[in-house]
């Protein structure tokens, strides 16, 4: 018997020992106990007791003293401990009598009412909760019930709006604009309250003029515009929960700073970024007496089949934000594509600290219109039919990737007002470390769903509660020494067309908790494949390998060379990485050229007549 099952044992027979204990102290109840409790007590079923019986004593003959409020069993609970469910005719019996009679009985070691116990969730009394789906799924809409978010649960933990260090939450939204007096808006708008309003002066000299409610990245000015977009998507971020009117948001109390600027060119993209960059690097200078706590920023636009190799400094715009402490949310394209073949901007962005989302539906499923990409897009949310603020003051329906990615945004704002103290202190002395680890965080507590496999790196959609309730635990892993495991140096893999044979390329556990990424590099400094892992495998097929190769150019019948390797990741203070301790490994990828063999044609058969006819849409198949 090894070291852990004598502990695992001693403990068993530990909590068995004292759960005996509770249960034969217990015993010693008398009826002269406090009644009052009784009386007071109202969450129970009326007309059913739960009662530990002493040992020996049938329920068949214990409730032969009981014909006159017609006891009887109805069901057992725990035969070890005899321990049953009685009922009783109410109205034969006031409840507090019933009980006092059982317990008096010398054939009763406990008795007790039979409680209501519900499930902890906190419902807000927004007016149109009922609606949102992607919230709590009751399958209202025709949907599937369950397939959402499981914001209810987590909103028993927190709301939102603070951190336990007392810094004012802040999600960024960069989009086309915002109504700032939607009424399901208004409290939750950032406002930059050092600035002086319509004064033509940088008050606080953060080199933004006027920008009282955040910025315009079109026109360099604080004239936030309103936009129904926009709209939208601040108030799946933040509407103000429990307010009995209208929505709610993921986040019930977050600010929501608006600035303007998600279409027209790039240059106006890095503008608009670099005003939530600006104020949470000011925050962080003068430890939160100026600027604003942005934890997150909400994106919803791009640049279809966009090459990041194209969008240098967009896409590096990501790790500037992230390494103050910003996570981006990224919505991918309204296309269903493959973004590791095809590209897109930004969610093919290589960054630690871009979070790209695809659109699932009230089933659980991914929307038929959205993109996805096993290593590029990381988690889905819900973006059908979701309903939210409206810039015309009102609420309205919305589908897309856009309407899936505030969720996640907000679910990171909400985050944030549930950390611990020591997630705080990492996020305050080292943000970037905070950012990478709240990542890791989100994907591995996503609900896996089957209809998301191979589609998306963490192969499901974003579970709130999980989410929240991860950064409750103080729990730290500690990496060690690892090695790579296969293939050998030097092997060769040959890739083919839709090929689905698995090669498996694996390493040993450096922590339990960890997390790896696996990279590849070839000849060309714009050759680099990183693929992230949560466990010490990674298996591709040789059609997806071929997939990539082609999309870098390869030729079938060519072959790249190079090296590989695996980083461990704990993504907190110390040891924030680690590499393996035999890698790299060279490794040659090829791509094959299938083996033509003989076929036949099958049909039609030889000498088959087609008449054709103007009216008739019967279909011809030719098949071999």
């Amino acid at each position: 018997m090894n070291h852990t099952k004598k502990i695992f044992i001693a403990l068993f027979f530990a909590a068995v020992i004292f759960f005996v204990l509770i249960f034969s102290e217990s015993k010693n109840v008398k009826s002269d106990n406090n009644y009052l409790s009784f009386y007071d007590d109202h969450s129970y079923r009326e007309g059913e007791l739960l009662v530990m019986l002493k040992p020996g004593v049938q329920p068949e003959d214990f409730i032969k003293g009981y014909t006159d409020i017609n006891l009887r069993v109805k069901r057992e609970v725990f035969l070890d401990y005899n321990i049953w469910l009685f009922e009783y005719e109410p109205q034969r019996s006031a409840p507090v009598d019933a009980l006092l009679s059982v317990m008096g009985s010398r054939d009763v070691a406990i008795a007790q009412f039979n409680h209501e116990v519900e499930l902890r969730e906190t419902i807000p009394n927004d007016s149109r909760f009922n609606e949102m789906w992607a919230l709590k799924n009751t399958g209202q809409t025709g949907g599937t019930p369950g397939a959402d978010v499981k914001a209810t649960f987590a909103w028993d933990v927190t709301t939102g709006g603070l951190t336990s260090t007392g810094d004012t939450i802040v999600v960024a939204m960069v989009d086309g604009g915002c109504l700032l007096t939607h009424p399901d808006l208004v409290d939750n708008i950032w406002r930059n309250w050092g600035e002086v309003p319509g004064n033509g002066i940088d008050d606080e000299g953060n080199g933004y003029v006027d920008d009282v409610n955040g910025w315009n990245a079109y026109n360099n000015s604080g004239n936030v515009p309103s936009n129904s977009h926009g709209t939208h998507v601040a108030g799946t971020v933040g509407a103000i929960g429990n307010n009995n009117t209208g929505v709610t948001g993921v986040s019930w109390n977050v600010k929501v700073m608006n600035i303007a600027g998600s279409s027209g060119d790039e240059s106006t993209v890095v503008t608009a970024y670099a005003y939530a960059l600006k104020q949470r690097k000011i925050y962080n200078q003068t430890n939160g007496s100026q600027g604003a706590f942005v934890v997150a920023t909400s994106s919803s636009f791009g640049v279809n089949y966009g090459n990041p190799a194209n969008y240098p400094i967009w896409c590096a715009f990501y790790d500037s934000l992230g390494v103050n402490g910003i996570l981006s949310a990224g919505a991918t394209m309204n296309i269903n594509a493959n973004v590791d073949i095809t590209g897109d901007i930004p969610t093919a962005c290589p960054s630690d600290f871009m979070i790209s989302v695809t659109n699932t539906t009230n089933t659980d499923v991914k929307n038929s219109g959205a993109a996805y990409g096993p290593t590029t897009i990381d988690l889905g949310a819900p973006g059908t039919s979701i309903l939210s603020t409206e810039s015309n003051g009102s609420y309205s329906l919305k589908t897309g990737t856009s309407m899936a990615t505030p969720h996640v945004a907000g679910a990171i704002g909400l985050l944030y007002s549930a950390a611990s103290p020591l997630y705080m202190n990492l996020a305050k002395t080292q943000p970037d470390s905070a950012g990478r680890l709240f990542k890791h965080l989100l994907l591995s507590t996503v609900d896996t769903l089957a209809s998301l496999q191979g589609l998306l790196v963490s192969e499901g959609r974003l579970n709130l509660e999980k989410f929240i309730n991860s950064v409750r635990t103080t729990y730290v892993p500690v990496l060690h020494p690892f090695a790579l495991q296969s293939p050998a140096p030097g092997v060769t893999i040959t890739s083919f067309p839709q090929s689905t044979t698995p090669v498996t390329i694996s390493w040993d556990t450096s922590a339990t908790g960890a997390t790896y990424k696996w990279i590849f590099g070839m000849p060309l400094p714009s050759r680099l494949m990183e693929l992230s892992a949560g466990t010490n495998s990674l298996t591709l097929t040789l059609g997806y390998i071929d997939e990539v190769l082609a999309g870098f150019g390869v030729q079938p019948g060519q072959s790249v060379s190079g090296q590989w390797d695996v980083w461990a990741y704990r993504m907190l203070p110390q040891n924030d990485s680690l590499k393996s301790s035999n890698g790299p490994r060279s490794i040659t990828l090829e791509r094959g050229i299938p083996q033509l063999s003989a076929f036949n044609l099958n049909s039609p058969p030889n000498n088959t007549t087609i008449t054709t006819s103007v009216f008739n849409n019967s279909q011809v198949n030719f098949n071999w």
